[in-house]
């Protein structure tokens, strides 16, 4: 079928995407000597947060409830934080 090799080619893409996204951040542990992997990896999700939640008025309407859960969720962390670090 068409439609399931599409989703097969966006699945591959995503985790393609994912992989070089957690491989980067990889990297970095261990490039400053101060900084631990746990701030590397909330700053990541800080960003994350802050740019899936400008997505969540575009998808909204056709988002299942878990996806604008998590959405939610993930906009509730960014905005918990405090400024500084």
């Amino acid at each position: 079928m068409a439609d399931d090799r599409q989703f097969d080619e966006a699945d591959a893409a995503v985790t393609q995407a994912v992989t070089a996204f957690v491989t980067e951040f990889e990297s970095m542990w261990g490039r400053w000597d101060t900084v631990a992997p746990t701030y590397i990896v909330e700053s990541a999700l800080l960003e994350l947060a802050t740019e899936l939640s400008a997505l969540t008025d575009d998808i909204k309407d056709v988002a299942g409830p878990a996806t604008l859960k998590l959405l939610d969720a993930f906009a509730d962390y960014r905005d918990s934080r405090p400024e500084d670090r």
